[in-house]
């Protein structure tokens, strides 16, 4: 794969010009499959996962379901969601007398924009919540602060405090909260984890800076998709938006109109969904451009599904840390700038994210060589930091959103899986019940 090089300030203009032509020709193709092919019979055929909400759609499936708020030191109201079993499960180990609740737990931290609601798009065969809770997990989701699930505070207002928040926020307090309040409700020492795309690069910050925590409370973490230096990225849409022009003009607007949030109406869901539902070319032009060099590997009706319920919204800080991370060739924290990082820091430079010194919690790294958004070159820059702590490092033949809605998902439910059972394995379960259940429908 030839490397897609970055916008430099000589050919910026003229790369930008590129990529307007490419989206004016994408938008001509798109009107014209619309007018050819209509769209009902999508709406027709298509699974009504594409309007549930998560709850219904995992109740329907036969999972029972939990709702839980927790509270941050800062007062950010975060949503978690608990899939503790199946209901046939739960109701078979009531009636023996068995306590359900002392299982091993498992908590999944998801991407940029994305929600809880990422981990069940994929068919019920295979999508994670489903895998790890057939296999005899208690199940448990992340939505990080400012997404459509955790948009509460305990103050009057949703204030411009509220929104000043980036990965370090959400390593440093949502994450911590969020374990400290599973391991209490289920009593458990410690949980595994399985995060995707941001969700790993904030575990990597959090590990850096505070390692011991992590240490004492998580057997390992599961990385798909991993992030962390993005300089070598291949998505267009991103280099296009990461040039320093563009971002320059568009921080000036959001100034201005006083925008501090970004993709977070149901509108705009509303919008992705229509696109993907109705028109197939918009969905995997979108996903080839964006993070996904052949859309083909992942499964189409289940990827309608994903992005009938995608963007989930977040802070503009963490859009505008994203391209920091394109247009950078370094791993640091927020950058601020030389004043205030001297004042939040005490350096000019925002301090370097050292994963090298990550050696207490072992972490596996499932990688895609079609991912052009954690592309192939920063996911082995990543593996070569982790000398102390890297249990498994391999690679598969998928994009940056096959990780969830993938045709071949046999990283998951294989080498994943067994890697869970090494070092976090499920607890004996209730007698006479089969918890691999390898007759499910899709």
């Amino acid at each position: 794969m030839k490397k897609s090089q970055k916008p430099t300030n000589g050919h910026s203009i003229l790369t930008s010009s590129r990529y307007c032509i490419i989206l004016i020709t994408l938008l001509i193709k798109l009107s014209n499959e619309q007018n050819i092919h209509g769209g009902s019979e999508y709406h027709q055929s298509e699974s009504m996962d594409l309007y549930r909400s998560f709850e219904q759609i995992v109740t329907t499936k036969g999972y029972e379901f939990e709702e839980h708020f927790v509270v941050t030191p800062d007062e950010v109201i975060l949503r978690l969601f608990r899939i503790p079993g199946t209901k046939n499960e739960i109701k078979e180990c009531k009636d023996s007398g068995e306590n359900i609740l002392n299982k091993s737990v498992v908590y999944l931290q998801h991407g940029f924009q994305d929600s809880a609601d990422g981990w069940i798009a994929h068919r019920e065969r295979f999508a994670s919540v489903y895998v790890l809770s057939r296999a005899g997990y208690d199940v448990w989701l992340g939505n990080a602060r400012g997404n459509k699930y955790s948009r509460n505070t305990t103050r009057p207002t949703l204030d411009n405090k509220f929104w000043d928040y980036s990965n370090e926020e959400i390593a440093d307090i949502d994450i911590p909260t969020s374990i400290d309040y599973i391991l209490n409700i289920t009593q458990q020492k410690k949980l595994a984890i399985v995060a995707h795309s941001q969700g790993t690069a904030q575990l990597f910050y959090g590990l850096w800076h505070n390692e011991e925590y992590f240490a004492q409370r998580v057997s390992i973490i599961m990385m798909l998709g991993t992030a962390s230096r993005l300089n070598t990225m291949l998505s267009p849409i991103l280099q296009l938006q990461a040039n320093p022009i563009i971002q320059k003009i568009q921080q000036t607007i959001f100034k201005m109109a006083d925008i501090h949030e970004i993709m977070h109406k149901s509108s705009e869901t509303a919008l992705m969904k229509f696109g993907c539902v109705n028109l197939t070319f918009f969905c995997n032009e979108m996903v080839k451009y964006m993070d996904n060099e052949n859309p083909e590997l992942n499964d189409q009706e289940r990827q309608k599904v994903m992005y009938s319920h995608y963007p989930a919204g977040s802070s503009i800080k963490q859009y505008s840390y994203i391209f920091q991370l394109i247009r950078s060739d370094e791993f640091r924290t927020y950058d601020y700038g030389a004043q205030q990082n001297f004042l939040k820091y005490g350096q000019e430079k925002p301090p370097i994210i050292d994963i090298s010194k990550i050696s207490k919690v072992p972490i596996a790294m499932f990688s895609g060589t079609k991912d052009i958004l954690s592309d192939i070159k920063s996911t082995r820059w990543a593996a070569s930091q982790l000398t102390k702590s890297l249990v498994f490092n391999r690679e598969y033949e998928l994009g940056h959103s096959s990780f969830l809605v993938g045709k071949d998902y046999s990283f998951f439910t294989k080498d994943l899986m067994n890697l869970m059972q090494k070092y976090h394995p499920v607890r004996d379960q209730c007698p006479e019940i089969d918890t691999v259940a390898d007759s499910f429908l899709n």
